[in-house]
């Protein structure tokens, strides 16, 4: 391969790619990026077998003869970074290294055989397809990733289940045992398609999250273990998490006729600031709801305390219930500006959190801690 091309023709697209190449070093070959040049298109492909991606950009002139190489992906990305803006790049393969130029700036990066990069072997011919908008798609995803479990041997909960109704929704929901949150927006689906259910691993979910943009619409296509996320600027591949995902509907809770409305800011800023004090370990505050007043109540093992008091429409019993403080911040953070309603069955009863827009679908459960 000899190709000359603009900083930016080979900057954007890896940018796009750069989170899934595989920084552990599992397999040597993970660490680069594959790199083809055919007729007047660059595409760049990087992987960690779990999940792979792939972006491309319009070259000025065609190519005569379709080539392809592979790089050291991290090392790639921060050379293009830090030479001028609208350089030219020449790439040059000679034996196992790639010579890069860029005016009076030289490398050589060691390059490794293409046939040894691995590809996601995906049956595209067969399966489910759908499109979502990227405004669709990472609202549902901004409002429930936070409660996705983090290396819990429930492998299955380290994930997010995506689950289509067989009509026109597509729901996501996201746990870990402790908080559940779910949020649901209608798609349009190329052919009537059974209800289905699939996992998504967590960095497929924080790559879709860090590459989606409003303006996108993007073609999902659904398989028995991956699923593919095409747009203009990048394809996304991932395998799914296999398991069984638990029925997320029993845990929602009935019957919370206890019910509290606040606006988002008013509360999120009065638990930040008792927070402050609450336990490092813990990170517990208590609610008290009695005579239209919540007070949010934290405190240490220093004996140090803080108090914040907010007046509520509360013609309910007295209350006390206690909280993970951080649980909390992170659903006021997903959910939109406004009043949220934050609703109550009992003292040792989880609590369910929406919004009071009727057209909001996400919903939160958390479970309370012992006081």
């Amino acid at each position: 391969m000899e190709l000359t091309i603009s900083r930016e023709q080979l900057l954007d697209p890896l940018n796009q790619i750069i989170g899934a190449v595989e920084r552990k070093m599992t397999f040597p070959i993970l660490a680069n990026v594959k790199i083809e040049a055919k007729e007047n298109r660059l595409v760049l492909t990087g992987t960690d077998l779990e999940v792979e991606l792939q972006s491309a950009s319009e070259l000025s002139e065609a190519v005569a003869e379709p080539s392809a190489i592979t790089l050291p992906g991290k090392k790639l990305a921060d050379i293009c970074k830090m030479l001028p803006e609208s350089a030219a790049i020449t790439l040059k393969l000679q034996g196992g290294q790639v010579d890069i130029h860029a005016g009076k700036s030289r490398f050589k990066l060691a390059s490794m055989p293409v046939s040894e990069f691995p590809a996601v072997d995906m049956d595209k011919s067969a399966g489910s397809q759908f499109s979502i908008t990227g405004a669709n798609l990472f609202n549902l995803l901004q409002r429930t990733h936070f409660a996705m479990a983090q290396q819990d041997v429930r492998y299955f909960l380290n994930g997010m289940l995506f689950e289509f109704d067989g009509t026109a929704t597509l729901n996501v929901v996201a746990t870990d045992g402790h908080r559940l949150a779910t949020n649901a927006s209608v798609i349009e689906t190329e052919n009537k398609s059974p209800p289905w259910q699939v996992i998504l691993p967590r960095k497929t979910v924080a790559e879709l999250m860090r590459l989606v943009t409003a303006g996108d619409v993007l073609n999902v296509q659904l398989t028995e273990h991956h699923i593919c996320f095409s747009g203009p600027r990048f394809t996304l591949t991932s395998k799914l998490i296999e398991g069984k995902f638990p029925d997320y509907r029993q845990v929602i809770p009935k019957g919370c006729d206890q019910v509290a409305c606040l606006d988002r800011d008013v509360f999120k800023n009065s638990l930040i600031r008792a927070s402050i004090l609450s336990s490092e370990k813990h990170r517990s505050v208590i609610l008290q709801l009695h005579d239209n007043e919540m007070r949010i109540i934290a405190n240490n093992p220093d004996q140090e305390e803080a108090t914040e008091s907010l007046t509520i429409d509360w013609p309910h019993p007295a209350l006390e219930i206690a909280f993970n403080v951080n649980y909390l911040l992170n659903i006021l953070s997903a959910v939109g500006p406004g009043e949220v309603e934050v609703q109550f069955k009992s003292a040792d009863s989880s609590v369910l959190i929406t919004e009071k827009d009727d057209a909001s679908q996400a919903l939160y459960v958390i479970m309370p801690m012992r006081i």
